[in-house]
């Protein structure tokens, strides 16, 4: 049975995060209509806490994509320049989750969905912080709105290359809810700070 990304495995990866996805959207306050700027700062503090958890978690397992790690590295200095421009303090936090049992290739191609989904989802609030906030640092979601559509064509063809089998797609699954989850955990930590 051949196994594409387009026909099977990004059709389930949206089916297992679909709940997730909508609470998320419906909890970011920058995505309400009357955002302010402290909003922004907590959008940014919340990606930066959770993208710092996610690229130190792909970097100890024994499958790191040097490509996918390069480009975290670089999106974390863009949101330290933001962060420290609009002057949040950044401190660290206890790492939640633990490593899953199951670790795999497809686990973590599972967590890169989500982060290279959200480079999707930042670029289009993008215009609507530049909007907003036009003194606001801006160098992480213009990133997104610039390279987001790039990254995502190579991720899936990441994807298409890669031999699924079922035991892949239900790991493929299972580490885009944990990535979701800890996203979410994390974006609610932000807001009590």
């Amino acid at each position: 049975m051949i196994i594409t990304a387009s026909d099977t495995v990004l059709p389930l990866l949206r089916k297992a995060t679909a709940e997730l996805h909508a609470k998320l959207d419906n909890s970011l306050p920058l995505a309400s209509s009357h955002p302010l700027i402290e909003d922004y700062s907590q959008h940014l503090l919340a990606f930066k806490l959770w993208l710092s958890e996610i690229a130190a978690f792909i970097d100890r397992t024994s499958f790191p994509s040097t490509e996918f790690s390069q480009i975290n590295a670089m999106l974390l200095k863009l949101l330290d320049r933001d962060l420290q421009t609009l002057k949040v303090k950044v401190s660290p936090h206890a790492a939640g989750n633990p490593t899953p049992a199951r670790l795999s290739v497809a686990y973590c191609l599972g967590i890169e969905y989500v982060v290279k989904g959200s480079a999707l989802g930042t670029a289009m609030l993008h215009h609507k912080a530049t909007q907003l906030f036009p003194a606001a640092p801006i160098e992480f979601m213009q990133d997104s709105k610039m390279h987001g559509k790039y990254r995502w064509k190579k991720f899936l063809d990441k994807l298409e290359a890669h031999a699924w089998t079922e035991e892949d797609l239900a790991s493929a699954q299972e580490g885009s809810v944990w990535a979701f989850q800890r996203y979410i955990q994390l974006h609610e930590v932000s807001q009590l700070k």
